[in-house]
C-alpha cells in the first residue's frame, strides 16, 4: 500500500504574525503620509491667508491720503485661527507712491514664514 501525504492547510503562527508586522508598517506609513500632507495643506491656507491679508492692507493703504513719505506702520491681525503681523512702508518714487507690505506668521512646524507684497496705490 502506497502511503500518502497528508496536505495541511490554513497558516501557521509565524506567517500570521508576520502578516501582522507588515500591516502595521503600512498602516504607519500611511499614517506619516497622511500628517504630512495635512501640515502641508495647512501651511498652504496659511500661505494663501497671508497674501489676501497683504492685499488688503494695500488696498486700504490706496484710500488713505499721506502728508510725509516714506511712512512706515504696523498692526496684527487674525485671520482663520492665526496671529499675523503686517508691516508696511508708503513710498515715494517720482510720480508714483508705492506700498509695501510684509506680512509675517508662525507655521505650524514652529518656523516664521513671511511674504512680502509692493504694489502703486495712487
Amino acid at each position: 500500500m502506497a502511503k500518502t501525504l497528508k496536505t495541511e492547510s490554513g497558516a501557521s503562527l509565524i506567517e500570521i504574525l508576520i502578516t501582522l508586522v507588515i500591516i502595521a508598517v503600512t498602516a504607519l506609513i500611511i499614517l506619516a503620509f497622511s500628517r504630512n500632507t495635512i501640515m502641508m495643506s495647512q501651511d498652504a491656507r496659511a500661505n494663501d491667508t497671508a497674501y489676501l491679508a497683504a492685499e488688503e492692507k494695500i488696498a486700504d493703504l490706496g484710500t488713505m491720503v499721506f502728508q510725509n513719505l516714506p511712512e512706515t506702520s504696523s498692526d496684527e491681525v487674525t485671520l482663520e485661527g492665526i496671529a499675523f503681523t503686517r508691516n508696511w512702508t508708503v513710498d515715494q518714487s517720482g510720480y508714483v507712491v508705492c506700498a509695501t507690505v510684509t506680512v509675517s506668521w508662525s507655521s505650524l512646524k514652529g518656523t516664521n514664514r513671511q511674504i512680502t507684497l509692493a504694489g502703486a496705490i495712487n
